[in-house]
């Protein structure tokens, strides 16, 4: 708020009531009369701040603002703006009002008159930019465990190709012996004949098969 401006928004107030006639706003008079008539005023001449104040109104106008609230509003600061914290339409100057509105651009409500507000952009409201999480290929998202189940429940493959089950059948005991000793599950196999050691063997590898002896 300019020095003239602010004198006139306490001038009647100031002529009318002597209580409010404060240091401050002595000073302010004192200043702005010396700023416009290069005259200094007596500090104890009561009647010289009136006269002063009377010639300041006369001789200077009052900044219009594109802004007023309405009637009986008061605008404050969440956090105080060059020391103002409140401020009502006495004292509105644009530049309140605009980092007023800049800071709390909901309450535009309360004002009768405004210029348009400029849309704040998301990257100007917000600089945290959000980023969106990565999401690895899924052939089935949602279905993690059911093919975590299906990989559970679904039997063991021995391989074709593995020597054992191919020459199993034509082993002699020594051999089926040899090869039963490498399983934790077939115990002191040397009392198996050929063929229980063949099915054992078969076993332990998860073969269904079961070779039979010939009668």
């Amino acid at each position: 708020m300019t020095l003239y401006n602010e004198v006139h928004s306490f001038a009647r107030e100031f002529i009318n009531d002597k209580r409010t006639r404060s240091i401050r706003r002595k000073a302010l008079i004192i200043k702005a009369n010396k700023k416009l008539t290069g005259k200094s005023i007596k500090p104890s001449c009561s009647t010289c701040y009136i006269e002063a104040l009377l010639f300041i109104i006369n001789n200077t106008k009052m900044a219009t603002t594109n802004y007023r609230l309405k009637k009986g509003y008061i605008a404050q600061f969440d956090i105080p703006f060059k020391g103002i914290k409140a401020f009502s339409n006495d004292q509105m100057t644009d530049e309140l009002a605009q980092e007023f509105l800049k800071r709390h651009p909901s309450r535009s409500i309360y004002f009768e008159v405004h210029p348009p507000l400029v849309k704040v952009t998301p990257s100007e409201e917000d600089p945290i930019k959000k980023v969106k999480p990565e999401v690895k290929d899924d052939p089935q998202p949602g279905n993690f465990l059911a093919e975590t189940m299906k990989d559970i429940n679904k039997p063991e493959v021995i391989p074709a190709e593995k020597p054992q089950v191919k020459v199993l059948s034509k082993m002699n005991k020594a051999e089926l012996v040899k090869e039963a000793s490498k399983y934790k599950d077939i115990e002191n196999p040397a009392i198996y004949n050929k063929f229980d050691l063949a099915n054992l063997i078969r076993k332990a590898l998860g073969i269904k098969e079961i070779i039979k002896a010939k009668k």
